[in-house]
């Protein structure tokens, strides 16, 4: 009961915060219109015109065209739905893998705690970028091969995270409680756990949302994310970067999306973090 109830009082103590409301408004703004992009969307994002190339922002194109003439409004909107699927599906997958090694370290402890870590810290060594991107260049060019790159060089923060919350809770009186009575290590884990380590690593992954975009957009810029011609933000980015002080309109305005993402998740996510730390405190 306690858990359904916590999660209206956390959307009006979201409401009573500007930032908070700023990210909602700007996240929900962007997720629409990716929803509702076949029923916006003035021209089929793939559609070449080459008649129509480099025309600049007009009624026509609100956002102009590019150098094969696709309108860049429709290829925003439709890119939008890549990028969302690629960042969450990242977050989700990176704070599984996370989840359940920190689980399995922080309650068995010993040398498995000792040797799960270890492998934790090599992958932290490295700057997440940079694993992500030697990961996707050792894999081909695809969206699902992004989503893994950028899936396990984030998983590590997610394992500390859960490790660390679960030696916490399993030094706790109920847990004692709960093992002299014989309760199970599956029901402590389930029942106990598992439940205080969800809302934390949920709150760190709203707030690596942004970030996954804006690696997702890094892998495209470089050619190591999703093939052309799909349209996603990072490739569209650097499809006009050549253009850029010509034709500025084709690397901005794919930009400008990347911009609001990665600041409307990060608003989102720090102002969540900011309720439960002062509910778990």
């Amino acid at each position: 009961m306690g858990d359904h109830m916590m999660m209206p009082e956390t959307l009006r103590e979201l409401m009573r915060r500007k930032l908070g409301v700023a990210g909602l408004i700007i996240i929900s703004f962007i997720i629409i219109l990716s929803l509702i992009a076949p029923l916006i969307a003035p021209y089929d994002p793939l559609d070449q015109r080459l008649d129509e190339r480099l025309q600049p922002p007009s009624s026509k194109h609100l956002m102009g065209t590019d150098k094969l003439g696709r309108d860049i409004f429709s290829r925003i909107l439709y890119g939008g739905r890549i990028s969302l699927f690629i960042a969450v599906s990242s977050v989700v997958l990176a704070t599984l893998i996370g989840m359940l090694i920190g689980l399995i370290a922080g309650y068995l402890g010993g040398r498995i705690d000792d040797l799960l870590m270890r492998i934790t810290d090599m992958f932290m060594a490295f700057p997440s970028l940079i694993l992500a991107l030697a990961i996707a260049a050792m894999l081909k060019p695809g969206m699902f091969n992004v989503i893994t790159a950028i899936s396990l060089s984030s998983w590590p923060q997610y394992a500390r995270m859960a490790r660390a919350v679960t030696i916490q809770v399993k030094n706790e009186p109920y847990i004692e409680a709960a093992v002299s009575i014989g309760a199970s290590n599956t029901r402590i884990l389930i029942g106990h756990i598992i439940p205080m380590v969800i809302p934390q690593v949920m709150i760190q992954g709203m707030i690596n949302l942004g970030g996954a975009i804006l690696t997702a957009a890094g892998l495209g810029f470089l050619g190591f994310g999703v093939p052309p011609p799909t349209p996603e933000w990072g490739l569209m980015v650097s499809e006009g970067r050549d253009l850029i002080q010509s034709h500025w309109w084709i690397s901005t305005f794919p930009g400008l999306m990347i911009f609001l993402s990665v600041v409307g998740f990060n608003l989102l996510g720090d102002q969540l973090r900011d309720i439960f730390d002062v509910r778990y405190r």
